[in-house]
This record gives structure tokens, sequence and C-alpha cells, in this order.
């Protein structure tokens, strides 16, 4: 019930803002700043294509896990998406969208409602814990038998 309130309400939202803005700065404005802000979300749109395939390309080549680079991408879209269907209710959301400030909280807000913990993307790091062998041991400690499971670490 409460997605169909929200639903209902945003149409609502934007017709109201039409008539405000609209008796404001008059009906010729208003066409062109809606006109102004599809325009601009399909520049986002595109742009946004763009950067974030080279900035994927980019992570997994250096072996990192994309996830900020998809997160990023995906906000651009929404915030492009939202830009262009008129109205201005949509538009502010998508300028919230396109701040720094907005995304930051938002990927935090998710990753603890989601349980993913924050520091996910430091994945490559590897806890462990280790003995110091004196070079006087004896041999049968430093030749333990070879695990084909494990990287051969001897130089």
């Amino acid at each position: 019930m409460p997605f169909l309130m929200i639903f209902l309400s945003i149409p609502l939202i934007e017709i109201a803002l039409f008539i405000l803005v609209g008796g404001a700065i008059g009906a010729g404005w208003t066409i062109l700043l809606v006109v102004g802000s599809a325009v601009l979300g399909s520049f986002i749109i595109q742009n946004q294509g763009i950067s974030s395939f080279e900035a994927t390309q980019r992570a997994l080549r250096e072996g990192h896990m994309p996830q900020d680079t998809v997160f990023e991408t995906l906000c651009g879209l929404l915030a492009g998406l939202l830009l262009i269907i008129p109205g201005f209710f949509s538009d502010m959301l998508a300028l919230a969208l396109l701040a720094p400030v907005v995304r930051n909280r938002l990927r935090r807000r998710m990753a603890t409602h989601y349980g993913v913990d924050p520091a996910s993307r430091y994945s490559d790091i590897i806890t462990t814990e280790y003995e110091v062998v004196p070079e006087d041991a004896p041999e049968s400690r430093n030749n333990a038998p070879h695990n084909p499971r494990l990287p051969d670490l001897k130089p």
C-alpha cells in the first residue's frame, strides 16, 4: 500500500510544481527548463556509459572489483533518466543523485542495509599467522611435505 501511495503522489507533485513554476516564470520558460533538463539527462547518460566502461576496464586490469564504478554508473544513469522525465520533482531527485555527498551517504546506507562490509573492496588483503623458524632448526621442519593446493613459495 505505501508503494501505491508513493506511485500515485509523484505525478501529483509534478503537476503541482508545473503549476507553481509556470505561474512564477511563465509557460515558455517552464517548457524551456523541461526541454533543457531532458537534453542534459541524455548527455549525462551518454557520458556515463563511456566513462564507466573505461573505469570498469581500468579497475579489472588493476585486479580490483569495480563495485564503486558500478554504483557510480547506476547513480549517473538513474540521474540521467530522472532528468529526461518531464518534471521538476524528478529533476531535483536527479540533481541530488549527482551530488557526491548524497552518493556517498546512499552507498553507506545501502551497504549497511544489505549487510555488505564497505571495507570488502579490500578483499585482496589476507590475514595470516606465521612462525619464525631458526636456521639451525631440524631439517624435518624446513622441508615440510608439499601440499599441491598451496602455491610453492620456495625461492
